[in-house]
């Protein structure tokens, strides 16, 4: 592992999210809300495990491709999981999430068919910076 990666926390959040995941399809629920909602977190725990496993062999690309087709899911299943949450969403909401799922498989098949859609893989400790740009944002933080 390069760059000090530490897969651990990627390990640990990832048995959290399975066992969430369990905990969720174990309980009581509508079971379009109970569906999605595991799916999601078995997408999350997902990425975590294909992050540690990227970054053991950063030149491997077919690792990082499949680590992206992973996580480009994220945004069309949580709009997947709103659209159940209210008892349903309109028609247009529904097949404008309906196009999202196509666009993502559409996206997945394009990176993994690409000669060379990566130049390379950052692994490295987790760790956010934040910087405040504004007077108002370092006066509030």
């Amino acid at each position: 592992m390069e760059n000090g990666y530490m897969p651990w926390l990627s390990l640990a959040t990832a048995a959290f999210e399975i066992g969430a995941a369990i905990w969720v399809i174990s309980g009581p629920g509508r079971p379009g809300i109970v569906r999605r909602t595991a799916v999601l977190l078995v997408v999350l725990a997902g990425y975590q495990l294909a992050e540690v496993w990227v970054c053991a062999n950063p030149d491997h690309v077919l690792r990082s491709q499949l680590a992206f087709c992973d996580i480009i899911w994220l945004p069309t299943l949580s709009a997947s999981l709103l659209c159940q949450y209210n008892g349903g969403a309109p028609r247009w909401i529904r097949v404008l999430v309906g196009l999202c799922y196509v666009y993502c498989a559409g996206v997945c098949v394009w990176v993994l068919t690409h000669p060379d859609p990566f130049i390379g893989t950052i692994c490295s400790t987790v760790l956010a910076t934040f910087q405040r740009g504004s007077m108002g944002f370092q006066v509030a933080f």
